[in-house]
């Protein structure tokens, strides 16, 4: 018997099953966006064929496997899913989960299938500049460098951060983003509330060396009022933040180095946060909170914490930065308020 003269909830139920969004395969060792866990797993990717197959057999398979081939898309294939959906839009609605790792260009500006996407870009491109121009002085941003950053030459060769502003613009029920950006601002085509639906989101640094401002990613945590979960990796600044994240309740700062001004800037953004994990990071790092700041920070700014972890991670100078000695007194701080306190130093 075929797979398509099977009951159709058993071939919903095994289509669901090489769906990498509603059946994740393996999960990432750690969230280095330069780690081999970056790239997609064999496994998921065979998924992905095996879907692809599916949409091809039959108009019946093909209405089923489509739904869950466009449920988790990789934005390395960025140009071909910008195009589909800017010609499909019900396809584009169909995204539940985002992931990338390296996004790459093309040298068909000519060709006519590219026009469409291009024409979105533009479009988007306008809308941001004239909102950016009205939001910041020359003197903040310089206009002939914030044009730069999103020309025509930056969108060919997909650089800068824009395959992220595009499919990020365009898919509005994505409820999780696995992504790594690049230096200057990201995800510069959302509009505030544009992802309801986004609850959980991995981001981090494409460079080993610096981090980044979370301010440069602030139209992302506009767009996702309803975020929950929240993990960065290679963070180094935080400007204040003209945004809250009522819903955020985990947070995970990984491989990161900032001061205390940063992390008060984040604490307030998410006022109801009750568990927060933080990894010393290496590099070229500018400014690392002390541990005489942590219950400062942490009490007057995160009244809703239960969990508080800070670990050094692989950064063999944290006795640069961190007194050991006062992680007993801050154990017993917040112990008194019923707030599980770890710190893990580093393994010598």
């Amino acid at each position: 018997m075929g797979l398509g003269k099977l009951p159709a909830e058993l071939v919903e139920a095994v289509v669901t099953e090489l769906c990498i969004h509603c059946s994740p395969g393996v999960e990432r060792c750690c969230y280095n966006s330069n780690c081999y866990c970056a790239n997609m797993d064999p496994a998921d990717v065979e998924r992905i064929h095996a879907l692809t197959g599916l949409c091809l057999t039959s108009r019946h398979l093909n209405s089923i496997a489509t739904r869950h081939l466009y449920h988790a898309i990789d934005s390395r294939c960025w140009l071909l899913l910008g195009r589909t959906r800017v010609a499909r839009p019900d396809l584009a609605l169909l995204a539940r989960t985002m992931r990338n790792c390296w996004s790459y260009g093309t040298d068909q500006r000519s060709c006519p299938t590219m026009q469409d996407l291009y024409a979105y870009f533009s479009s988007k491109r306008a809308t941001y500049l004239e909102t950016v121009s009205e939001e910041l002085s020359e003197e903040d941003w310089p206009q002939e460098s914030l044009k730069g950053r999103v020309d025509d030459d930056a969108f060919w060769a997909g650089d800068n951060n824009l395959p992220l502003d595009i499919l990020t613009s365009l898919c509005p029920n994505l409820e999780a983003l696995d992504v790594s950006v690049s230096y200057f601002h990201a995800f510069r085509f959302c509009t505030p509330n544009s992802l309801p639906h986004l609850k959980h989101v991995i981001i981090a640094h494409a460079d080993t060396t610096y981090g980044i401002d979370l301010s440069n990613i602030f139209p992302l945590l506009r767009a996702a009022p309803n975020l929950t979960r929240a993990v960065f990796w290679s963070v180094d600044a935080c400007g204040e933040l003209d945004v809250t994240l009522p819903k955020l309740t985990y947070l995970h700062l990984q491989n990161t180095s900032i001061s205390v001004e940063s992390l008060v800037n984040i604490l307030r953004a998410c006022p109801n946060l009750e568990t927060f994990h933080y990894t010393m990071g290496v590099g070229e790092r500018h400014d690392q909170f002390p541990l005489s700041a942590v219950r400062a920070a942490f009490l007057e700014n995160a009244p809703n914490l239960k969990v508080l972890t800070l670990g050094a991670g692989e950064n063999d100078h944290c006795d640069e930065d961190w007194d050991e000695d006062e992680a007993p007194r801050l154990a017993r701080v917040f112990e008194e308020r019923e707030v599980k306190f770890e710190f893990k130093p580093y393994d010598w």
